[in-house]
């Protein structure tokens, strides 16, 4: 087995299985770059599959790895004097910035395939950050 190569499996969970919505610029860049990633494959002489990898590497139209989609990240992050976090920790930032918005651990855990125990456990601190916030506006509203 090559392991450079990623092996296709299953989703770890039924809660996978899911789709997840975009704003209008997200969707409009997703089918900028689908149109991108079917153009370099027609090039290299195969079609796009609905079963490709979202990323490809534009010098032979294959799959890129997880370590190559952080370094291009920190490439990004450099190149603008921005901190460095990996794409996973995207999905906590994502996580994280939705708590603090009030959206209902429900509503996260269906968005990132969790159970809304699991995003209460991981991410109980920014829970109790938003307690606090809550308590101070209750006080606020009843001190008029």
């Amino acid at each position: 087995r090559n392991v450079s190569k990623p092996v296709p499996r299953s989703p770890k969970t039924k809660n996978s299985y899911r789709t997840i919505r975009g704003g209008g610029e997200l969707m409009k860049q997703l089918k900028l770059y689908r149109k991108w990633c079917k153009e370099l494959k027609l090039s290299f002489g195969s079609h796009l599959e609905d079963d490709d990898y979202v990323f490809i590497n534009k010098s032979n139209a294959k799959h890129v790895s997880g370590n190559f989609l952080n370094y291009a990240l920190y490439k990004i992050f450099d190149e603008n004097d921005i901190k460095r976090i990996t794409v996973h920790g995207l999905r906590h930032t994502h996580a994280t910035i939705l708590i603090g918005k009030k959206i209902p651990a429900r509503a996260i855990a269906d968005r990132l395939g969790n159970t809304p125990e699991m995003i209460h456990q991981v991410y109980s601190h920014s829970f109790k950050e938003l307690e606090v916030e809550t308590v101070d506006a209750f006080e606020d509203a009843i001190n008029l």
